[in-house]
């Protein structure tokens, strides 16, 4: 039994260190209303978000590696593409992104 426990002990303890290491991207869009959604994508590995509504801010809990950030933006601007890296438990702040307008302002 005590061995059963030292096992359940050493479980939990290294599922809480996964969770403790996890790493993020975060960043802006200005105009804070300019986008409807925001895509993280690594290799076959895709997570979506909205940015909050009046800021503009979002946030993924990612794991490690180089990510392609697609801002899906509404008219009047254009999609924009970013790329970040991030390591193992550290978080990678992209900071202000401001979209720019279609050029045929669609």
């Amino acid at each position: 039994m005590a061995t059963f426990i030292a096992v359940i002990a050493m479980v939990a303890t290294l599922h809480a260190f996964r969770i403790f290491n996890q790493s993020s991207i975060s960043g802006r869009i200005l105009p804070f209303n300019g986008a409807s959604t925001v895509w993280a994508i690594n290799g076959h590995d895709s997570v979506k978000t909205v940015p909050s509504a009046g800021e503009g801010v979002f946030t993924f809990t990612v794991k490690p590696g180089t990510w392609n950030i697609v801002i899906v933006a509404l008219p009047p601007y254009e999609n924009t593409t970013l790329q970040t890296t991030v390591e193992d438990g550290k978080s990678a702040s992209l900071g202000d992104i401001r979209l720019k307008p279609r050029m045929n302002g669609r």
